[in-house]
C-alpha cells in the first residue's frame, strides 16, 4: 500500500503500511519546518478515529450531537426518515430572510454525510435549492435535524 498524505491547512496525516517511510518522511518534514507528531489519529475536523486490530473506526457522535445542540435540536424527537416523501416540503415558498443560516446548515450536513449514509440523499436534495431556498427548505432541514 502506498503512503497516504492528507494535508488540510496546518494540520497533516500521514498513513500507510511501511511505518519506516511514514518515520523517514516525518523526520524530513521536522527538518524543513516545525511541526509536532501527536501520534494515532484520534480525531481530525470533527471525524473520531478508534483502531482496532482489523482496521479503523470513524464516526461524527461528537461532530453530529454539536450541531444538534447549536440548532436546539438535541432534545428533537427522531424522525423514522429524514425526508417526508409524503408531503411536499416546497408549498411554503416564502423566502428565507437568512439565507446564510441555511447555507451554513446544509454546508454542516453535507460534512456529516461522510459518516451518516442515511442522510445522503435528503442532504442532497436540500443542497439543491442553497441560492434559492425557502421557509420549506429550511422545515426539511429542522427534519434532517
Amino acid at each position: 500500500m502506498p503512503m497516504v498524505v492528507l494535508v488540510y491547512v496546518d494540520d497533516i496525516f500521514i498513513t500507510g503500511d511501511n511505518i519506516q517511510e511514514i518515520e523517514a518522511l516525518k523526520r524530513y518534514l521536522n527538518v524543513q519546518f516545525d511541526i509536532k507528531d501527536l501520534g494515532h489519529l484520534r480525531y481530525f475536523h470533527g471525524i473520531e478515529v478508534a483502531h482496532y486490530s482489523k482496521g479503523l473506526f470513524i464516526c461524527q457522535i461528537k461532530y453530529a450531537l454539536d450541531l444538534l445542540k447549536e440548532t436546539g435540536k438535541l432534545g428533537a424527537a427522531s424522525a423514522k426518515s429524514p425526508m417526508d416523501f409524503n408531503k411536499t416540503f416546497v408549498e411554503n415558498i416564502t423566502p428565507l430572510p437568512d439565507i446564510g443560516q441555511f447555507q451554513r446548515l446544509v454546508g454542516r450536513l453535507i460534512y456529516l454525510t461522510i459518516t451518516r449514509l442515511d442522510i445522503v440523499y435528503a442532504v442532497d436534495y436540500v443542497s439543491q435549492f442553497m441560492h434559492a431556498s425557502t421557509e420549506g427548505h429550511m422545515a426539511l432541514v429542522d427534519l434532517i435535524l
